[in-house]
């Protein structure tokens, strides 16, 4: 049961890390003709266009991106709490729990980032990058 429980949560933190990446690259404005940034596109095109219909961008703000990212966060909290409780909480201690799990997701993202980029300085000093 463990192994099925690591596959799972391996998966969701996959879709996840790639929702987040898509709000961030947009947020970054970084350029969308990346490979890697294609990827991160078709993979979470199939929930964020039927939500641009239906939920419009704020200025130069994806908020079906945003929308999409806190949809996704709370499937992942409930699958993994019914994962390792077999319950799920009331709706707004799950609500809390999305918002605080996405805050510290967010953290290390830019933590990790911050490291790769301190090393990768080092690689090739006085270079762009």
């Amino acid at each position: 049961m463990d192994a099925i429980r690591f596959i799972i949560n391996s998966l969701l933190s996959l879709v996840f890390f790639a929702f987040l990446l898509r709000v961030i690259l947009q947020l970054a404005r970084a350029d969308f003709r990346n490979a890697i940034a294609q990827a991160v596109v078709r993979v979470t095109n199939p929930l964020v266009l039927p939500l641009r219909r239906v939920i419009p961008p704020v200025g130069k703000i994806d908020l079906a991106s945003i929308v999409a990212l806190l949809v996704v966060e709370l499937i992942v909290m409930s699958v993994q709490l019914w994962l390792y409780t077999g319950t799920l909480p009331p709706g707004r201690t799950l609500l809390i729990a999305a918002a605080l799990d996405l805050a510290r997701s967010i953290i290390w993202f830019y933590i990790i980032a911050l490291f790769i980029y301190v090393i990768l300085s080092w690689i090739a000093p006085g270079t762009y990058s």
